[in-house]
């Protein structure tokens, strides 16, 4: 099974957060858009200043990564914000 790995960029502390491993795009935005809205998270408090990365993808059958190049952009906050 492989799954996507993603990463939130925290502008401010110019730094990425943990890891996240979803099972397609949709979902990890999916989350991240939930986030963005709930009210009590720091990413729902300051939505310009965190950005949602993909990092590559993880292979849970062989423990493999393969991370892009560099990290591309899949949105930040604001944009999701209701």
């Amino acid at each position: 099974m492989i799954s996507k790995v993603y990463s939130v960029y925290d502008s401010k502390a110019e730094a990425y957060m943990q890891p996240l491993y979803f099972q397609t795009k949709g979902l990890a935005i999916r989350s991240f858009a939930e986030a963005a809205n709930d009210g009590k998270s720091s990413i729902s408090q300051y939505p310009a200043d965190y950005t949602l990365f993909e990092l590559g993808s993880y292979d849970y059958d062989n423990a493999k990564f393969d991370l892009h190049p560099t990290p591309i952009s899949v949105g930040v906050a604001i944009e999701f914000v209701k």
